[in-house]
C-alpha cells in the first residue's frame, strides 16, 4: 500500500507522462485531454495542502498540463468566446468577491481559479480540432470499463481495489455502507453517490462513439464503455445516479424530437404535482420501499417536530436553512464558513440535534447560496442555462451532434440532482471539464 504522498505523486507522474506521449505522438490538444482524463482514475482522497490550497491529483495535473500547453505558444489560447466562458467567469468573479468580503486574502482569486476555471479551460483548449474527439471518447470508455469492473468487485466482495493500493479513503459516508445487502461502491471517490454522478457526467463522451462516422471497432469500444458505466452506476447502489440516468435518457431525444418534449413536460409536471400534493407521505413511502428506517422526532424546525431519513432530510433542508439563505445576502458567507459540515453561518437551525441531522446540506443550490449568496445561486443557474443553449445549438452538428444531445440530457439531470446533493469536487470537476469540452466544440463548429 502506498502512503498518501507517494500515491498522489504516482497519479501526477503517470497522468502527465501519458499526456506527454500523446502530445509527442499526435497533438498538444490530445496531450492535454489525455493527461486530465488519466488523472480521473486516481483517488480523490489524495489531496495534500499548501498555503491553504488543496491539490488533488486532478487539479495538480490540470495546472501542469495547461502550463505545458500554453507556455511554448501562448497565442494558441486565442479563441472566440462562448456564453459558457462568460458563465465560468461569473463564478470566478463572485467567488473572489465573496471570499474577499468575508476576510479572504489575495489567494482568494487563485482559489477561485483553481476551483472553477482550471478544469474548465483544460477542457476548453483540449477540444480545438477533431483529433481530440477521435481519441478522447475511447480513453473515457476504457476508464469507464475499469471503474465498472472495480465497482462490481467492491459491491460483491466489499473490497475496494483503490483502497488496497492507495489506502483507506475519508468521506461523509461509512466505508462499509450497504443497501439491499450489497456494499455500496465508491471506488476512487469519497461517497457512493459521487461515484455514480461521476459516471453520469462522463457517459455522454463515451456515448458519442455510437455516432455513425466512427469505425466498427470504435463503436464496439463505445458499447463496452457504456456497459462498464452502467455497471459502475449500479454498483454504487444509489438512487440519484439511477434516476439521473433515466432523466438523461428521456431528455436526450427531446432535444430533436418535438413530441418527446411534450412527453417529458407532461411527465415532469405530473411528478411535480403528485410530489408537492403530499411530499411527506411520498418520501416516507419511498424510504420504506428502499428498506430505509424512518427516525421519528429527529428534526425540529420552527418548533415543528418532524421524522427523518436520507430522503426526508432533503425536503427539510430548504425549510431549515431558508433564514440562513436570507441572511447570506448577495455574496454569502464565504468559503471558510462553509468549508466543513455543519456549516458555520448565521441563521442556523436552533436545535443541535436538527443541525446534526441536517449537517451535510445535501442541496448544491442551498450550499452555494450559503457560500456565495444569492448571486452564487444565480451563477449556478446561468451555468446550466449556458450548457443547454450550447448543446441545443450543436444538436444537429454532423460530428458533435450526438454528444451535444447527450450532454443536454446530462446537464438537465444534473440540474435536478443537485437539489439532493452538494457539488463535490469528486464529480464537480468532471462537470466543469466536460463543459469546457462542450465550449471548445462550439467554437470549432462555428469555424
Amino acid at each position: 500500500m502506498l502512503d498518501p504522498q507517494s500515491g498522489w505523486l504516482l497519479g501526477v507522474v503517470v497522468s502527465l507522462t501519458l499526456g506527454a506521449i500523446a502530445n509527442w505522438m499526435i497533438s498538444a490538444e490530445l496531450g492535454l485531454a489525455t493527461a486530465v482524463a488519466v488523472s480521473l482514475l486516481f483517488p480523490d482522497w489524495l489531496h495534500p495542502q499548501w498555503m491553504g490550497l488543496t491539490f488533488t491529483v486532478k487539479t495538480t495535473v490540470c495546472g501542469f498540463a495547461i502550463a505545458a500547453y500554453t507556455l511554448p505558444n501562448p497565442w494558441r489560447i486565442k479563441s472566440s468566446l462562448t456564453i459558457l466562458d462568460a458563465a465560468i467567469a461569473l463564478f470566478f468573479v463572485i467567488q473572489t468577491a465573496s471570499n474577499m468580503k468575508n476576510g479572504g486574502t489575495a489567494l482568494s482569486a487563485l482559489h477561485a481559479y483553481g476551483e472553477w476555471v482550471l478544469p474548465y479551460v483544460c477542457g476548453r483548449f483540449a477540444m480545438r480540432d477533431l483529433t481530440t474527439f477521435d481519441y478522447l471518447p475511447k480513453i473515457i470508455a476504457i476508464i469507464l470499463i475499469v471503474w465498472g469492473i472495480g465497482g462490481v468487485i467492491e459491491m460483491t466482495t466489499a473490497t475496494n481495489p483503490w483502497e488496497l493500493l492507495f489506502g483507506n479513503r475519508t468521506g461523509q459516508a461509512a466505508r462499509a455502507a450497504s443497501r439491499y445487502g450489497f456494499k455500496r461502491a465508491f471506488v476512487n471517490t469519497e461517497h457512493p453517490i459521487f461515484f455514480g454522478l461521476q459516471i453520469l457526467v462522463l457517459l455522454p463522451i463515451c456515448l458519442s462513439l455510437l455516432e455513425r462516422h466512427y469505425s466498427r471497432i470504435s463503436r464496439s469500444i463505445g458499447i463496452a464503455g457504456v456497459i462498464g458505466g452502467l455497471a459502475a452506476i449500479i454498483s454504487c447502489v444509489s438512487r440519484s445516479p439511477v434516476l439521473g440516468l433515466l432523466l438523461m435518457s428521456m431528455m436526450m431525444p427531446a432535444v430533436r424530437i418535438v413530441w418527446m418534449r411534450w412527453v417529458v413536460g407532461v411527465v415532469f409536471a405530473g411528478c411535480v404535482l403528485i410530489f408537492f400534493n403530499d411530499p411527506l407521505s411520498i418520501t416516507t413511502d419511498f424510504a420504506e420501499m428502499t428498506g430505509e428506517k424512518i427516525q421519528e422526532n429527529a428534526v425540529v424546525i420552527n418548533d415543528e417536530t418532524l421524522p427523518s431519513s436520507s430522503a426526508l432530510v432533503r425536503i427539510w433542508l430548504v425549510k431549515a436553512y431558508w433564514h440562513a439563505i436570507e441572511l447570506a445576502g448577495p455574496l454569502g458567507n464565504g468559503t471558510k464558513a462553509t468549508k466543513t459540515f455543519p456549516v458555520n453561518v448565521p441563521g442556523m437551525p436552533a436545535k443541535a440535534k436538527t443541525v446534526q441531522n441536517l449537517r451535510w446540506v445535501d442541496n448544491a443550490y442551498l450550499l452555494i447560496g450559503l457560500r456565495f449568496g444569492w448571486l452564487g445561486i444565480g451563477a449556478l443557474v446561468v451555468f446550466f442555462a449556458s450548457q443547454f443553449a450550447e448543446s441545443f445549438r450543436m444538436s444537429g452538428h454532423r460530428v458533435f451532434g450526438l454528444y451535444a444531445r447527450w450532454h443536454f440530457g446530462m446537464a438537465a439531470s444534473m440540474m435536478m440532482i443537485l437539489l439532493t446533493v452538494w457539488m463535490s469536487n469528486d464529480f464537480g470537476f468532471e462537470m466543469l471539464w466536460t463543459s469546457g469540452l462542450l465550449a471548445g466544440m462550439s467554437v470549432y463548429s462555428r469555424g
